[in-house]
């Protein structure tokens, strides 16, 4: 999950990453995807982006260790993530407009997205909700969502034994608001 203290914050990495684009060569069409890119773009990508102002939470999960039958179906797991997600990110939420992407089953997105607004804003007090909107948008189409699937990636290659394993997360990491392993 990528946060934005303010739509012109939004706005600011959104117009980065569109230039990025053009300065590399490519296709205004063509999407950052962390494991659909070679390493220089990556380490290029992360460090246009790394000096502006967002930050991630990201949630790594050790899914050999979830022995819960329940956790054997996609839209729980899934469901479960974004919960934790939303608890960590409590603090920097107010009225905002959530951004899911848009895999998934017609009816999937309209379960999630209502689950979503209700447990995020359950325990918000007086007239404050978290979440003020959710929207759901193929990521082909949301600079946005292709930025947290970058941060995403370089935190889920630090868990690994690659070469590369600390480089991105490294450029990333003045970005870093929460990264949580579960379970431990």
């Amino acid at each position: 999950m990528v946060v934005f203290d303010t739509m012109e914050d939004a706005s600011v990495v959104e117009l980065e990453m569109m230039t990025h684009r053009q300065r590399i060569g490519w296709k205004k069409t063509r999407e950052f995807h962390f494991n659909k890119m070679a390493p220089r773009y990556r380490e290029q990508f992360l460090e246009a982006i790394a000096p502006l102002n967002f930050r991630y939470y990201t949630m790594v999960m050790n899914k050999a260790n979830l022995q819960h039958e329940g956790f054997q179906n996609p839209a729980s797991l899934y469901k479960c993530t974004c919960n934790y997600l939303f608890g960590n990110a409590k603090h920097h939420l107010r009225d905002a407009t959530v951004v899911v992407d848009g895999s998934g089953s017609k009816q999937f997105k309209k379960e999630f997205t209502t689950y979503l607004r209700r447990r995020a804003n359950q325990h918000t007090e007086g007239e404050e909700q978290l979440i003020k909107k959710v929207k759901v948008q193929d990521s082909d189409k949301n600079n946005l969502i292709q930025l947290a699937d970058m941060c995403c990636g370089a935190v889920a290659r630090s868990f690994t034994r690659k070469a590369d394993a600390k480089v991105y997360r490294g450029i990333l990491r003045k970005r870093e608001a929460c990264v949580q392993v579960w379970p431990r």
